[in-house]
């Protein structure tokens, strides 16, 4: 990677970048002292956070691993389409139960409630999308509650809604109506209000007590996939590439243009441009100011937005 000439680029920094033998399909951050990754390979492992190194690996899974949640630095919950699995990392060991439901309320009830707000999809009652919406888009808003976007892709006006959700109590607070342009990512900016961005280039802000639309900030940067908050005001985000569903609803939409960009949200401007060699497509946070991007090639980066 390489930041661009002006000097608000090095706001933006490569401290480390690694490839692998083997494609990566998805990353996480397993407390603050690993980091963990899922290949094509089948085969999890585990990484030095400061060198990218890896260190472990565990395999043998007997069906394909589609998605990682990390609980804590010890248990990660591999998920297998609609089946669960708790993995420890310090055994090795692996609990997988025979049933989908049997196997949900058999790993939820070993979870704490910190663990379970990290595995939402495990808690005794989970969130069902309503009518004919499917989720796009979740953050965690404080200890206890989430927000969900669920949209209908195959409607031109989305139907597109917000859900305040309780995890321990399995329980709806309040759904508000959102907009007519697909919701790409969603970040928590603090215990009520979260950020979206959107297909139309802008992000808004949500009031998610008011369910008021509080800000909208057009950034004309390309649709912002990957978000991470930096400290409280800075964001960091990645264009990313469209899907081939998006592809032909939008004709317009433009490959990635390989950058990360950070941006002021409260004076709604741009403060750093980092090119990069392919899409960043996931972050994993380290710190407020460190995480680790995944790109399009299955290369990582650990980037650091200095002060």
């Amino acid at each position: 990677m390489d930041s661009e000439s002006s000097p608000s680029a090095a706001r933006i920094v490569v401290r480390q970048s690694c490839g692998y033998d083997a494609p990566i399909r998805g990353i996480a951050m397993a407390g603050w002292n690993r980091l963990i990754s899922i290949g094509n390979d089948n085969k999890l492992r585990l990484h030095n956070p400061e060198t990218g190194r890896t260190l472990d690996s565990f395999e043998g899974f007997t069906r394909d691993v589609t998605g990682i949640r990390a609980l804590d630095d010890r248990y990660v919950v591999l998920i297998f389409g609609t089946q669960y699995a708790l993995l420890d990392l310090v055994t090795g060991r692996l609990d997988e139960p025979e049933s989908a439901e049997a196997g949900r309320s058999e790993l939820a009830a070993r979870l704490t409630s910190a663990q379970l707000m990290a595995a939402p999809m495990l808690a005794p009652t989970i969130f069902a999308p309503p009518r004919d919406n499917t989720i796009v888009a979740e953050a965690r808003l404080d200890a206890t509650h989430i927000v969900y976007v669920t949209e209908n892709r195959l409607r031109v006006s989305f139907d597109q809604y917000f859900h305040l959700w309780n995890v321990p109590l399995g329980r709806e607070i309040r759904s508000f109506w959102g907009v007519d342009s697909e919701v790409l990512s969603l970040v928590a900016l603090e215990s009520r209000r979260v950020l979206s961005s959107h297909e139309d280039e802008l992000f808004r802000i949500w009031d998610v007590e008011t369910t008021e639309q509080l800000q909208r900030i057009e950034h004309r940067a390309g649709k912002a996939g990957p978000m991470m908050l930096v400290d409280k005001s800075e964001l960091l985000f990645a264009p990313i590439d469209p899907t081939e569903a998006q592809r032909l609803r939008y004709w317009h939409w433009k490959p990635a243009d390989r950058t990360l960009r950070l941006w002021d949200l409260d004076a709604g401007t741009e403060l750093a441009v980092l090119q990069c060699e392919a899409p960043i497509v996931e972050f994993a946070r380290i710190d407020s100011r460190r995480f680790w991007a995944r790109d399009q090639r299955s290369s990582l980066h650990l980037i650091e937005v200095p002060r």
